[in-house]
């Protein structure tokens, strides 16, 4: 007697797990993941529609967000989970179709926008810059994260064989949208990197955002200055990418914001793998150009010279930009980072609250 072989994997091309089957490699495929992500894996399943499945990004979420807190399952992508029980009750009926504009096109806006024209929306998106992707856009740069990058080539998908009337290279203003005859706005402006409260912080040329696509242009020498994912992040891809990086971080560890079923420790390991130097429980103090000052773990007062600063102080939400489009139409909403800075997840759920009222 042989014993199936049953592989568990998140992992959801269903042509390469179609050969694994037929080839003999294994009996079976379990993939929790891929029933958790997506409500209409049935569906989807009978239909071999494979670029359809919404793709796990395995934040781990599932597993529970903490080790003494709630141990509810949730997922970042998919807001229906963990509310199953009564996420009827917070969907309002459509009872007149309605024309929308959303400005921004990160993963809030074009979340919201699928949900809207699912529910027999007329959506137009307007998006300043020449792609769809937001924040993701800079996620899903470093290859560690070709998960995100995965989800984000997901919904660009999605959006482009959508109705969805899509504005690319079109920054949005209140005339256009006054004149364009909506019922409806959704703001999904975003958010944007903020200075640390230190001392001599407009040294830093360098943030969580601006340093994709520019590697080259930054010194061979690089302290970033943060010890949350954003930070954490772009150090390992410097590292990466040839620079020699120094981490400070207030923490006695780095990416402490990630969920730490697993994201917080594998991102910790992988900054020291890549050779990112961290001190842990440093004070910056002073930045300067080509130096920072810091109290270090005992106590001391410190200086480290570099060729180029990373300076995080986190996200702040664009909210200016989102309310200059208050009034102009009979209702009005703000979602994701532009409500208030927050992570993946919140800006799904959000834009999932707001398209389920509408």
């Amino acid at each position: 007697y042989t014993p199936p072989i049953v592989v568990n994997t998140p992992y959801m091309s269903l042509d390469q797990l179609e050969e694994i089957l037929a080839s003999g490699q294994a009996d079976m495929i379990s993939s929790a993941r891929m029933f958790i992500c997506n409500d209409d894996i049935s569906g989807l399943l009978r239909s071999g529609c494979g670029e359809d499945l919404r793709p796990c990004i395995e934040c781990n979420i599932c597993r529970g967000s903490s080790f003494t807190g709630d141990w509810q399952s949730h997922c970042t992508i998919n807001p229906r989970i963990g509310i199953e029980h009564h996420v009827e009750s917070y969907i309002q009926p459509v009872t007149k179709k309605k024309r929308l504009a959303i400005v921004g096109g990160g993963p809030a806006a074009m979340n919201c926008a699928l949900w809207l024209t699912e529910r027999g929306h007329s959506v137009v998106l307007y998006e300043k810059t020449e792609s769809l992707g937001g924040q993701l856009i800079c996620a899903g740069t470093p290859d560690f994260k070709w998960r995100l990058r995965r989800y984000l080539d997901y919904l660009v998908y999605q959006i482009e064989k959508a109705p969805v009337e899509l504005h690319l290279g079109t920054p949005a203003t209140p005339e256009q949208i006054k004149a364009g005859g909506f019922d409806v706005v959704v703001a999904a402006t975003g958010a944007l990197p903020k200075l640390p409260p230190i001392e001599g912080a407009k040294h830093a040329k360098w943030n969580i955002m601006n340093i994709y696509g520019h590697e080259e242009e930054i010194g061979k020498r690089v302290i970033v200055i943060g010890g949350a994912s954003g930070a954490a992040e772009g150090a390992i891809h410097l590292a990466r990418n040839g620079h020699e990086v120094l981490e400070l971080s207030r923490k006695n560890i780095v990416a402490y914001d990630l969920n730490p079923i697993r994201a917080r420790g594998y991102t910790n390991q992988l900054a020291v793998k890549s050779g990112v130097r961290i001190k842990p429980n440093a004070q910056c103090t002073k930045i300067e150009p080509g130096r920072v000052t810091y109290i270090n773990m005992h106590g001391k007062l410190c200086t480290d010279e570099c060729d180029d600063i990373l300076a995080s102080g986190g996200m702040e939400a664009n909210r200016d930009a989102a309310i200059a489009f208050y009034g102009l139409t009979d209702e009005f909403f703000v979602i994701g980072d532009a409500h208030k800075a927050g992570n993946l997840r919140t800006a799904v759920r959000e834009a999932y609250a707001a398209a389920m009222r509408i």
